[in-house]
């Protein structure tokens, strides 16, 4: 029997990147990396612990692998691991628990677990893995801002830059391995490049420079940390795509003070002008939490008005979920779990028909779509330069560059 590994992530696109480069290792030492809906000898929980939810589908996870795989070793890595004490004894399902410090000695465990198993399986043969078109690079970790609600900084620990010579290296590693997007990510990724003297637009630049890349993304960006300077800068970099996921967290000034986040709705609304000034037909998507302590229903109006008059083109809602210690998890206020609910389901009603008419007003463009997989039915499938999801049929190949003037499908 083949080593085999699954990994099954939860949460950000950094948990998404450092499974990657988690699975790139395990393959230099001989693992194959099946999916996780498959039978493997190893399944590993990237975890994420924002919310309750995602804790809880953490949980339900390691015990699923578990219970259908019971000769299987679980490892949960992680975030939920750095901010939940005794979690073998309340998750004893998991095998191998490493916190998000530990995380990158994944590999030297699963090698010691097997020195100490009396029947190791042989090393497989040759494997080849079909490459991803599209990657996410982790170029920054950790968090200094302390949202009164967020939890980051206590599971990953102080804001850190990776080197750009780091950066470089992996992205011309995964080129040459046939990815033609890279998405740059990090907790907080426009802090990146303080240690270096540098900023965002310094990395996007060279990153955007390298041969072969087709496309470059930014993730999550920070609304305060983003002037006219820097966006002017970015606009510079040629394969920059137009779209931008800018955390608002509520559209309520009140709410935001509690928040702890260092931006109102006037400083929000001027940053969403310049991108549509100065980026050619820009994509703004977001994340909202609905109840958050004291919120009241006129700061709840106030947040359903505000998502209306910006007009994302998607939002990411959430109730809130109150995290051990974090400050807001001992303000006054606290909502009840239905109306929290309640309120998220209003939210996502109001915010899906936004982007139904966003959709819609897209319609009539020329679309540039980079072809990411053909599916079952023989359309391909891939996303626009401002990331919709399109769907069409004809000529392609996984990869491939398409401008598209009709005959295309957007995925709503």
């Amino acid at each position: 029997m083949q080593k085999s590994v699954a990994f099954y992530t939860l949460g950000c696109k950094v948990n998404q990147a450092e499974s990657r480069r988690l699975t790139d290792a395990l393959r230099d030492d001989g693992w194959q990396e099946v999916d996780s809906r498959e039978c493997a000898s190893v399944y590993v929980v990237n975890s994420c612990a924002v919310t309750a939810e995602s804790a809880r589908k953490t949980r339900q996870a390691v015990r699923r692998f578990k219970k259908n795989n019971p000769e299987a070793t679980i490892a949960l890595i992680g975030c939920m691991p750095s901010i939940t004490p005794n979690l073998g004894e309340k998750l004893p399902e998991a095998d191998i628990i490493l916190p998000q410090a530990e995380k990158d000695t994944l590999p030297q465990k699963l090698r010691e677990l097997a020195m100490h198993t009396k029947e190791n399986p042989p090393l497989p043969t040759a494997y080849s893995r079909s490459p991803a078109v599209r990657a996410a690079v982790k170029i920054q970790d950790g968090c200094d801002r302390f949202c009164s609600y967020c939890v980051i900084p206590l599971a990953r620990g102080k804001a850190k830059s990776v080197p750009v010579e780091e950066i470089l290296d992996e992205c011309k590693s995964l080129l040459a391995r046939g990815v033609r997007e890279i998405i740059l990510t990090g907790i907080n990724l426009c802090s990146w490049g303080k240690e270096f003297g540098l900023d965002i637009g310094d990395i996007a630049c060279q990153v955007g420079n390298l041969d072969g890349l087709l496309r470059l993304r930014l993730g999550s960006l920070e609304p305060d940390l983003l002037s006219r300077e820097l966006l002017i800068k970015l606009s510079d970099t040629e394969k920059l795509c137009p779209h931008f996921h800018l955390s608002l967290q509520s559209g309520s000034d009140s709410v935001l003070k509690r928040m702890n986040r260092r931006y109102d709705t006037a400083h929000y609304r001027e940053l969403c002008q310049m991108l549509r000034t100065i980026f050619p037909n820009p994509t703004i998507t977001t994340d909202i939490i609905t109840g958050f302590p004291g919120e009241t229903e006129d700061e709840f109006a106030q947040s359903l008005a505000f998502a209306r008059e910006i007009a994302f083109a998607d939002v990411h809602v959430f109730p809130y979920s109150p995290r051990n210690g974090t400050k807001a998890a001992a303000m006054p206020g606290q909502l009840p779990k239905s109306l929290k609910e309640a309120r998220a389901k209003l939210m996502i009603a109001e915010t899906q028909k936004i982007r139904k008419a966003y959709l819609a007003s897209q319609a009539d463009k020329t679309m540039e779509v980079l072809i990411e997989e053909q599916d079952a039915e023989g359309f391909w499938r891939g996303y626009s330069v401002n990331y919709l999801p399109v769907r069409f049929k004809g000529e392609g190949a996984v990869g491939q560059l398409r401008i598209l003037d009709t005959g295309y499908r957007l995925q709503g």
